[in-house]
């Protein structure tokens, strides 16, 4: 009993000591692995003992003595009565005696040893940890560093030349992709509660961003011209949840949150166009389709809506329970033909609203939740985020039949925005790690 238990403690010690000075998830996959090393080999020797026969015992050999020849002495009675009576001989023969045979069980075929099967364990641990988690891999070709804080959101710039990132940190950079380095960085004066939801009109020559709650100014939508330092207009928004996206020809900007209502205002003056009504609790995403004649959204209702921009009307809904209570992402192919919602924390689901059911879920592979989806200007592909277990991977499925194509690890925290590039070669992210990644995906 004490050999089985100092078996089972010498790795896990080991392991211990691995997790605090070098990688906590390496030995984790360690551990399990190890665990599962020992329980095979305990079932593989219970097995062996209880199924292969024991040994037979050699006999041991009969003694060499000439065997005793039988007796033939006769007891002889004298006297009238009657004639002597001769007893039979009696053969004598000499008792060999046979060991008794010892009850055993046969040997197992797996013999344990404590240090081979503590170095097997890490062994095969270290293996498992780089094969399932991989977090020393980065498939990024170009990592762009300088923010302060956590990022919110990431866009390319119609000419795919420059990307802006916004932060908590209170600022929109603008990055040259090719060279990874900082061309200008654009702020807002007084206190906001960070820039997300970043957007070019067609030209490139204006860039919109929302800018987060903040005590006693609230939420903002703020534009700067490209050339200049300084934001050239800033618009109020109600509330202190909301989600802002600008039409593709940049002529009408949405924005929805958490009065439940979608409003559509004209991007020069701000002046309301119209409600999209009929979500019943906070709306947490919204997006144009690529002719900015279609507008996707999902809520916190657990529905996701298709609205036509020009009337105002839904024109698609489908409900599912499954989507998270504080609502989620979603996305609507350039098409206008597909759209893909977060589903719970396991899938990306892709509706086709036309069809007014869910063509599959995107699960092959996802771990812990299928974030921030995200389709290819050809429609083919569809990129999410799988925020798993400290390992913040993006995956790349066929939208036609939902097979992973393509893995991309570099992202050291959760990932919170993802966009292709106009050519569809290029995919960027913006992560809590303080960083935007590039990633090849042509």
């Amino acid at each position: 009993m004490m050999r089985r238990v100092i078996e089972f403690l010498v790795p896990l010690i080991g392991l211990a000591v691995w997790y605090f000075i070098k990688d906590p998830e390496a030995a984790v996959a360690a551990g399990i692995s190890g665990t599962a090393l020992y329980l095979t080999n305990f079932l593989i020797e219970k097995w062996a003992g209880d199924r292969l026969p024991a040994k037979t015992p050699k006999a041991a050999p009969r003694s060499e003595a000439p065997p005793l020849r039988p007796r033939t002495d006769r007891k002889v009675t004298t006297g009238s009565a009657s004639p002597a009576r001769v007893a039979a001989p009696t053969p004598i023969e000499r008792k060999i005696a046979v060991p008794r045979e010892k009850s055993r069980r046969a040997r197992p075929l797996v013999r344990r040893r404590t240090i081979l099967f503590a170095g097997t364990s890490v062994a095969v641990g270290g293996v498992a940890s780089w094969l399932i988690v991989e977090d020393k891999r980065d498939d990024s070709i170009r990592t762009f560093a300088g923010h302060t804080d956590v990022l919110f959101s990431v866009r390319f710039s119609p000419d795919s030349k420059t990307l802006a990132t916004g932060s908590m940190d209170g600022t929109v950079r603008l990055w040259d992709v090719e060279a990874s380095s900082t061309r200008k960085t654009l702020t807002v004066d007084g206190p906001i509660g960070g820039l997300g939801d970043i957007h070019f009109t067609p030209d490139g020559s204006t860039i919109m961003a929302g800018a987060g709650w903040a005590p006693g100014v609230g939420q903002q939508v703020v534009f700067w011209d490209a050339r200049s330092d300084s934001p050239t207009r800033k618009f109020p928004i109600p509330g202190k949840r909301s989600r802002c996206a600008m039409s593709p020809d940049g002529r009408i900007v949405a924005e929805g949150g958490d009065q439940k209502v979608i409003t559509l205002r004209v991007r020069r003056t701000w002046r309301p166009l119209g409600t999209l009504s009929g979500h019943t609790d906070v709306v947490s995403d919204i997006t144009f389709s690529r002719d900015g004649k279609a507008l996707a959204s999902i809520s916190a209702d657990k529905t996701v809506r298709v609205w036509d921009v020009g009337t105002g009307k839904e024109i698609a809904l489908t409900r599912d329970q499954e989507i998270s209570s504080s609502g989620g992402q979603v996305s609507i192919s350039p098409d206008g033909t597909l759209v893909a919602y977060t589903k719970g924390y396991h899938a990306t689901n892709i509706w086709r609203p036309s069809a007014g059911a869910a063509v599959h879920a995107v699960t092959n592979g996802v771990h812990h939740f299928a974030g921030n989806p995200v389709f290819s200007p050809d429609r083919r592909h569809l990129a999410c985020v799988d925020q798993w277990e400290g390992s913040h991977v993006i995956r790349i499925f066929d939208v036609g039949t939902g097979v992973e194509e393509k893995m991309l690890y570099g992202h050291e925290s959760s990932i919170a925005s993802l966009v292709y590039s106009p050519d569809g070669t290029k995919l960027a992210s913006a992560g809590s790690d303080k960083t935007a990644r590039l990633w090849s995906v042509g």
